[in-house]
């Protein structure tokens, strides 16, 4: 598994404890508090009560010499936004290996839950951080939203997409412009590399910041290979509203 994902999320972990060190009043503690658990989450998540609104459309997992990635894709019937979707999955392995599942603690909230999904839409999840040296399949539960959205939230557009190779194998870049007022933070965008409906490769990429009306560019890399494949990048806003 890369060494740059990982870093990612200690990246974030560790911006979280900086500026916990600057607040002074029990109010931005408060506010404070709230961020962290969804940036970090203490304790695991387990869907238990499915979603009837959302449905799974398929899943698939793909492995390489970089790890093993778990995709979900996902159609929502819902009549309304709805946010913070916990996401269980269940990766089992060929043979007698013990299965994985995301329901550990201390994940960032991208690993175990869908941002945000808007009614009518076709969206991608991806898990990255699956540890299986040989996957076989994957099942997934999506559960009722956690968050309130707002009827008018947030959108993000990706735009510019190229493809290259580094030393790390097939690389996809782009820009993601943020059409808002909304200040996105540790935006995560997930990735998948289609060959008719086949999930070829998966992967995300990460965004600290990409403030109202600007733009930011972000890399993916990929879990399997996703040379020829169509790219789809489902990139949901982070932050709904400004805090008041």
């Amino acid at each position: 598994m890369r060494a740059r994902r990982a870093g990612l999320l200690l990246a974030i972990t560790a911006v979280a404890v900086m500026i916990a060190g600057c607040e002074t009043t029990q109010e931005k503690s408060a506010r404070l508090a709230a961020k962290a658990k969804k940036a970090v989450l203490e304790t695991g998540t387990k869907v238990t009560k499915r979603n009837p609104a959302v449905k799974v459309v398929r899943t698939a997992v793909v492995h390489d010499k970089y790890g093993t990635a778990a995709v979900v894709e996902l159609r929502s019937s819902a009549k309304s936004v709805q946010a913070s979707l916990p996401v269980s999955i269940t990766v089992s392995e060929r043979g007698d290996g013990p299965a994985f599942t995301n329901d550990a603690a201390g994940l960032a909230e991208s690993l175990n839950h869908v941002p945000l999904v808007r009614p009518g839409e076709r969206a991608y999840w991806v898990n990255d951080q699956v540890r299986a040296e040989k996957p076989r399949n994957v099942q997934a539960k999506i559960g009722l939203p956690e968050d309130r959205a707002p009827e008018q939230a947030p959108r993000m557009v990706v735009s510019k997409l190229k493809q290259a190779v580094d030393p790390d194998g097939v690389v996809t870049s782009g820009k993601v412009r943020n059409t808002s007022r909304v200040t996105q933070r540790n935006l995560t965008l997930f990735a998948v590399a289609l060959v008719g409906t086949r999930v070829v490769a998966a992967g995300r990429a990460g965004i600290e910041t990409v403030k109202p009306g600007k733009s930011a560019r972000f890399k993916v890399f990929w879990i399997g290979k996703p040379n020829r494949a169509r790219i789809r990048i489902f990139a949901p806003p982070s932050v709904l509203q400004e805090e008041k």
